[in-house]
């Protein structure tokens, strides 16, 4: 009887490293990915439960004109107050957390051999168990500063704030088992994200890390016993530590 195997790489970084390039370079090689940005976009979309619990929180004058959420407003409450954050947070983070395992299942029962978790709070929500593999994507802090002025029209208070509300790069670099520093070209980051990927695939590993066993494979009720277990479970994947 022939065992599903599949490598679950964890891809983080900080904010302005670009991370996001490497998760669409990885994309385009058809390595399925799950996103926890796109995740979250999703779930605030207007009329979802999410939403409706986050505008019950901050008030209706976090909308646009539509009724969507007005994202960049909600980044600079929640960047500029910790408190705000943690109840931002606290609404989300459990529905990410739902569908991260939703499409972990899929991916291991379809048969992928490789499936690539794009979490930008990895560390911070102490999941590294849940990973066989690290990559984290870096770039000097400089770096990420003069991109997010550049890149999304902040002043320096708000590139700063950005930056200093994350962990410390030196510490995601230093936690990660592969690193990709992205301080060049377009050109350069290419061929490094190749050459990380395969270094971070050689290896087989079986079943997901502390995640699933072979005994759940063969009966449904254990399946959903776990499966239960993991959704009620307080250490969920994107608790706030």
């Amino acid at each position: 009887k022939n065992k599903k195997k599949m490598i679950i790489l964890g891809l983080t970084g900080g904010i302005a490293t670009g991370k996001s390039t490497v998760s669409k370079e990885l994309k385009k090689k058809s390595i399925p990915i799950i996103d926890a940005d796109v995740i979250s976009r999703d779930i605030v979309k207007k009329g979802k439960p999410t939403y409706q619990k986050i505008v019950k929180t901050f008030g209706i004058h976090i909308l646009q004109e539509n009724g969507e959420l007005n994202r960049e407003l909600l980044g600079e409450i929640i960047f500029s107050d910790s408190v705000m954050r943690k109840k931002l947070n606290a609404i989300t983070h459990p529905e990410i957390n739902k569908e991260i395992l939703k499409q972990l299942l899929y991916y291991y029962w379809s048969g992928k051999k490789v499936v690539v978790l794009d979490l930008p709070l990895l560390f911070e929500a102490k999941v590294q168990w849940l990973c066989h593999k690290i990559i984290v994507v870096a770039a000097s802090e400089n770096v990420q500063f003069n991109r997010l002025i550049a890149r999304n029209g902040y002043s320096e208070k708000e590139a700063k704030n950005r930056i200093s509300s994350q962990m410390p790069i030196s510490t995601k670099v230093s936690l990660g088992d592969y690193v990709i520093w992205n301080d060049g070209t377009i050109e350069e980051l290419v061929v490094k994200i190749r050459n990380t990927f395969e270094l971070a695939t050689q290896n087989r590993f079986p079943y997901f890390p502390a995640l699933f066993f072979p005994c759940i494979r063969s009966s449904f009720l254990s399946f959903f016993t776990f499966l239960l277990a993991i959704l009620t479970s307080p250490l969920l994947l994107w608790r706030e530590c």
